[in-house]
């Protein structure tokens, strides 16, 4: 199906889920990324206050994704609905324990403890329930939604802040929590529990989880480099309130100017985008800016920290689409592979913040402490850059095998509009993998069937493991066979190969033989 362009404006409206994970991503980012109480009294946001409600949070937060792990391996058939309503009241009371200390001000540090803990866990349940709900769409659906979603969560930060105080900090906890509880409950209705993902039942198929995660852990720890970063952003902004708005509102901007541009290349061209590539390239940059930060001062301190947070927040929405289409291809199932990659990233954030804000009571000079923070961030970063320097890719052992298909760390964004039927190829060094971009007229094939299967993924708009799999079952290869080569469960194979039929327009396997043959 080709996209024109009142369709993809048709597509870009606020739904149901996109005004509910972007009312989450707000309301969120009103009290734990940037540290601070931004909605809250200034006399309200002392230095006891901010760290206890931000070590609390994060390792209550941390904690949760690997409680989602388990639960999911030994426990895959969990009541997600009562989970739902759960977590919805666990983010309620949370909010409530943050607004009580206005009123209950001798039980301010117990108070903000259990604060700390709702929201810490409830935040973390929520995001993985929102991301079942974009894994369980088709592709293009789910990576609009989150896109879009995190596009319109910088509006309604905004919005929060036009509100009077007073009346927006009781809007959190009784209006909005609750709405956003409603959305994904009506939103999770919809899921087809039929589908691999859900059927899947982890130890049944530990070679399939193994592998995805022998793949996907560069990406992880990509992403989890820029959270270190932001960590010790974080922690900088419990010494200066003000800093912490900046983080706030400089993680909405890049959050909004960064879904704008994906939009903005993804209605016209076809792309993959290496988060592993990308961390590589940008990598003399990230270094050299925090090289340079004990000699510019403080105000230098609230650019990067607003850069580095504006990078994180595109890193987060690049970490879901990167899972779902995890879940997708492989069958895993997404409360797993987001929960293991929220597990690295933010702990690796949680690390960084608790480094830095250890050093806050001990700190002599400023320019020192910036030093050693800088110096910090350089030695994470260039381990990163050494662990996932190779490409490490597989190799195509079998004779029946023409290519790997796609690579885990890169996603797939095919264009939602074309003038022709084959999506043109964006190029670029920074968010592009240029080994994958090129049209089947540049790229070289081992044989006829290679050439014409590109070229049939091309035209009916195929994945890349659609495409892969649909080779394959023009090789003659049997389910079983594919499954195993390709390391999934056979279900995951069938949901593809119905996926490929369907949208090639064909009900069996000599039709597409045979579509091959006349069309290609």
């Amino acid at each position: 199906m080709l996209y024109t362009y009142p369709m993809i404006l048709k597509l870009l409206k606020p739904n149901m889920v996109v005004f509910g994970y972007a009312l989450f991503l707000a309301v969120n980012a009103t009290a734990n990324w940037g540290g601070t109480f931004p909605l809250l009294p200034v006399d309200f946001q002392t230095y006891d206050v901010l760290a206890l409600f931000s070590l609390v949070q994060s390792l209550a937060f941390w904690i949760a994704f690997f409680l989602c792990m388990a639960a999911t391996w030994y426990l895959p058939n969990f009541p997600r609905q009562r989970l739902i309503q759960a977590t919805t009241v666990a983010v309620f009371f949370g909010s409530l324990c943050l607004i009580a200390p206005l009123y209950l001000w001798k039980y301010t540090l117990p108070l903000v403890c259990a604060g700390g803990i709702l929201l810490g866990v409830g935040t973390a349940l929520f995001f993985v329930l929102w991301q079942r709900v974009f894994a369980a769409q088709v592709p293009e659906r789910g990576n609009l939604d989150i896109v879009v979603g995190t596009a319109y969560s910088a509006l309604l930060y905004v919005l929060l802040h036009i509100i009077p105080i007073a009346v927006a900090i009781f809007c959190i906890a009784l209006i909005a929590v609750p709405v956003i509880g409603l959305c994904l409950t009506l939103a999770s209705r919809n899921i087809d529990l039929s589908q691999p993902m859900f059927e899947d039942a982890p130890r049944q198929h530990q070679k399939v989880y193994s592998n995805a995660l022998r793949f996907l852990w560069r990406s992880a720890l990509c992403v989890g480099s820029f959270g270190f970063a932001s960590g010790i952003a974080r922690a900088l902004a419990l010494s200066d309130p003000s800093l912490g708005f900046v983080v706030n509102l400089s993680q909405m901007a890049g959050a909004l100017m960064s879904a704008l541009l994906l939009v903005f290349l993804w209605r016209r061209y076809s792309f993959h985008f290496d988060p592993v590539l990308s961390f590589r390239t940008i990598f003399p940059i990230l270094i050299t800016a925090f090289l340079i930060l004990p000699f510019l001062g403080q105000e230098y301190l609230r650019v990067l920290s607003g850069l580095v947070y504006a990078f994180f927040a595109f890193a987060l929405m690049v970490v879901q689409i990167q899972s779902a289409q995890t879940s997708r291809d492989h069958g895993i199932n997404p409360i797993f592979i987001f929960s293991f990659f929220a597990a690295v990233v933010f702990g690796l954030h949680d690390i960084g913040f608790l480094v830095s804000f250890l050093s806050i009571p001990n700190s002599g000079e400023a320019a020192m402490r910036m030093a050693l923070l800088a110096l910090l961030c350089i030695w994470l970063l260039s381990i990163t850059l050494y662990l996932v320097r190779g490409r490490w890719q597989q190799n195509a052992n079998s004779a029946g095998k023409t290519f790997v298909g796609p690579e885990m760390t890169s996603i797939e964004f095919i264009a939602l509009a074309s003038d022709t039927p084959r999506a043109k190829s964006a190029t670029g060094t920074l968010i592009l993998d240029r080994k994958r971009t090129g049209t089947s007229d540049e790229q070289h094939f081992r044989d006829k069937v290679s050439k014409r299967s590109v070229q049939a993924g091309e035209r009916f708009r195929l994945t890349a493991r659609e495409t892969e799999i649909m080779e394959l079952i023009a090789r003659g290869n049997s389910v079983a066979r594919i499954a195993e080569q390709l390391i999934v469960s056979e279900n995951t194979v069938r949901t593809h190969s119905k996926h490929v039929y369907k949208k090639m327009n064909v009900h069996k396997r000599q039709e597409l033989l045979d579509l091959l043959e006349e069309e290609f």
